[in-house]
Formats: structure tokens, sequence, C-alpha cells
């Protein structure tokens, strides 16, 4: 019934395991104890091999890297102030810088796909920049904070406390937070799909909302 027994085990996992988490962590527990348990906790995973294209993952690190330097530019200020056409020179430019650096890191394959995969990655900044662009003509809102980094090594996890009295503390990173007045706007870029409403009544993506929390929690 993947119930541990042994009295000195439950122990040492216990131990193993702590009380500092992340999202990511709480969810794959959320979805899969025994998967929690041999990745999080025994480091147990499967060893793939090296990729002759870019895997998603490395993809969307571009794409965040590319971002946070160009919206790194603009806090508290609305980008219709330019023209499209001047900020998306200057989105470009950062594209490249970005993958300039991620190439020769060996962050991502040098190789003709990889030529390829750039032109659809700098379609899609331009389809989030016109998007990007429009609402910020309709709304309020402007960027604030970038990058969020809400984890001990700052001094302000996510604390909580059961209801035996336990507490933990969970620590991430927001991709962006946005302000008008002492409104907060918590945005998550996914390169994918966008987490389903009964997985969120279920408890089981558990992403976003521990970002809204622990941005609401925070005073600056």
């Amino acid at each position: 019934n993947g119930v541990l027994e042994n009295e000195e085990v439950r122990a040492n996992v216990s131990k193993l395991v702590g009380n500092m988490f992340s999202s990511s962590s709480l969810e794959v527990y959320a979805q899969c104890p025994f998967r929690f348990l041999g990745e999080r906790v025994w480091k147990q995973s499967e060893a793939g091999e090296k990729e002759e294209q870019a895997t998603p993952q490395e993809e969307g690190n571009v794409l965040h890297k590319t971002l946070e330097r160009f919206l790194g530019k603009h806090l508290n200020e609305k980008l219709p102030k330019y023209s499209f056409d001047q900020l998306w020179e200057e989105l470009k430019q950062d594209f490249q810088d970005v993958t300039n650096d991620f190439v020769a890191n060996g962050k991502v394959p040098q190789n003709e796909m990889w030529t390829a995969d750039q032109n659809r990655l700098l379609n899609t900044l331009k389809r989030w920049l016109r998007y990007e662009y429009d609402m910020q003509n309709k709304w309020d809102f402007v960027p604030y904070a970038l990058e969020w980094d809400f984890s001990s090594k700052n001094g302000r996890p996510l604390r909580m406390t059961l209801d035996d009295g336990r507490s933990f503390s969970i620590g991430g990173r927001i991709d962006r937070i946005d302000k008008d007045g002492d409104k907060l706007f918590v945005t998550d870029y996914k390169l994918s799909s966008t987490p389903g409403t009964n997985d969120l009544k279920n408890a089981i993506d558990l992403q976003m909302p521990i970002y809204i929390l622990s941005a609401g929690k925070q005073k600056d």
C-alpha cells in the first residue's frame, strides 16, 4: 500500500524530505507520492540521451531570459509610449544576445535545427509583443518585478502551518508581477498549455495559487 512500516526508515525519509519545498515538488507529490519519493528523496531519475534538437525546457529558458532582459528595461512604464516597431527591434536584439550566450555556453545545440528553431521562437515573441502592446493600452497595470525570488536565501519564503502545528516553507521564483497601486497581477509564462480549472480545484496544479499567496504576503 506504499506505507513505510519501519520507523527508522520513516524517520530518515522525513529528515531527507525536510520542510522547505518548491511548488513543482508539491505538484509531483500531489500527482504521485511514490514519484516524489523516487525523484526528490532517493534522487533517482532516468538518464536521457543528449538531444540534437533543443528541448522544450531549453527553449523555455531562452524565452524566459529574453523577456527578463527586455522587460527589465521597461519596469514601471507603459510599452505603448514607444512605437511597436521600435520595441520589436529591441526585442529581436535581446533575443539574439541571449541565444548567442546560450550557444556559447553549450546550453542549446548549435546546428541547422537550432537555426530553424530560432525563427519559430522569434515568431512566438512577436505574437507575445503584439498581445502585450495591445493589453497595456487597455489596463493600468505596469511591469513591476521579474524573476521575483521568494526563498530562504532572500528571507521571504512562504511560511505555512498545518492543522497539527507543524510548519513548513515554500520557495520559488515568479516570472513576472505587474502592479496597479496596491493591486498585483501575477504571471507565469507557459510555452505549451495552461493548467486546467479542475487541476486547480483539485489541488493538482499548485504553482499559481502558491505564487499568488506569496506575492500577496510580501510588503515589497
